[in-house]
C-alpha cells in the first residue's frame, strides 16, 4: 500500500470515530443549521455536481 492511501484511510477511521462518539452534539448541529436553512442552500450547491 501506497503511504498516502494508509494516511487518508487512517483520517477517515478518525473521523468516523469521533463522529460516532459525538453523534448527538452532531444531531444538534445538524438541526440547528436546518432550521437556520443552511443545509437547503449547500444541497442546492453541489445538487448539480456528479461526483
Amino acid at each position: 500500500m501506497k503511504t498516502e492511501t494508509v494516511v487518508q484511510a487512517t483520517k477517515w477511521a478518525s473521523v468516523i470515530s469521533h463522529v460516532k462518539a459525538n453523534r448527538i452534539e452532531y444531531l444538534v448541529l445538524l438541526a440547528i443549521l436546518h432550521m437556520a436553512g443552511l443545509i437547503d442552500k449547500a444541497y442546492g450547491q453541489v445538487s448539480g455536481v456528479c461526483f
